[in-house]
């Protein structure tokens, strides 16, 4: 007769309870495709990634972890705000039921990169690619710039891709901006203004292009409608109709500005070969027709 439970040949079942940070070594699950992650914890996982006769964890041998979002987003049918944290972000991790196999990240912890980085290839809790943190980040808060302390009202989302999106509440200069890296902005500003800017100097690029299966329509409510280009607009279509009154400014009579001389039944555009409304613009022999 056994008189007490035989606890020394049961298997000891530890749980992990609580909250615990850790370091993303890998994001790629492959054909999984859930968003889970390799994370090395501290306090749980050794630091050395190689292997020896005492100690050595291997990314590749980490277990996996599920991501835990939002409520709000619904997570299902592709529905809600997803991304994958890069390697090298510090997460917060807790364990299913307290199963140490069963890690759950919800949450990143920024901080402050020291100015210099250090990694020995033997050694996690770093990006194993060594592309994170980024040479420029150096130094510098994780936070991004837009949305540090003074820019307290500011919300920013921020790709590694350098895409940015801001809903910026600040009082009195409450905004809408989204930036492309290659320095494209379309911005809502405060007093209505919407502003398209592109000024990518690489190649031709540049352009901006509206494509519309029916109707282009520009109506302004009030005022005038201002088109500024310093070069050339150029319009094609199989037919042009240009209504109400009209004018094409670019000809001149005696220095005087043809726009006080315009008519409603007249065009100044200095692009026809006379009045019969003939030939290319190459062929330009007069600078007045009138219609």
């Amino acid at each position: 007769m056994i008189k007490n439970e035989p606890t020394d040949i049961k298997q000891l079942q530890e749980k992990y309870y609580g909250i615990y940070r850790g370091v993303v070594e890998q994001n790629d699950d492959g054909d999984h495709q859930d968003g889970r992650v390799q994370i090395r914890i501290w306090g749980m996982h050794t630091k050395k990634s190689n292997v020896t006769d005492t100690e050595g964890i291997p990314t590749s041998e980490l277990p996996w972890a599920q991501p835990a979002y939002p409520i709000v987003e619904g997570s299902i049918s592709g529905i809600g705000l997803w991304s994958v944290p890069v390697q090298g972000t510090h997460v917060f991790v807790f364990f299913e039921n307290g199963d140490h196999m069963q890690p759950r990240y919800f949450a990143c912890a920024p901080g402050i990169q020291p100015s210099s980085v250090t990694q020995n290839a033997n050694e996690g809790f770093y990006d194993p690619d060594k592309v994170y943190p980024t040479s420029s980040s150096l130094g510098s808060p994780d936070m991004c710039e837009e949305a540090r302390n003074y820019y307290p009202y500011n919300t920013v989302v921020k790709t590694q891709g350098g895409i940015s999106i801001e809903l910026d509440s600040s009082p009195g200069a409450r905004r809408i901006k989204a930036t492309h890296p290659q320095i494209t902005t379309i911005e809502m500003k405060e007093n209505g203004d919407i502003d398209i800017i592109n000024s990518s100097t690489t190649g031709s690029n540049g352009d901006i292009n509206i494509l519309a299966l029916k109707d282009i329509n520009l109506i302004s409510s009030t005022g005038n409608g201002n088109f500024i280009v310093p070069l050339i607009i150029n319009i094609t279509a199989t037919t042009v109709f240009i209504s109400s009154s009209t004018y094409l400014g670019g000809a001149s009579v005696g220095g005087a500005s043809t726009k006080a001389l315009a008519t409603e039944d007249h065009v100044h555009s200095g692009v026809q070969k006379g009045n019969d409304n003939t030939g290319l613009p190459s062929d330009v022999t007069t600078n007045t027709w009138a219609v």
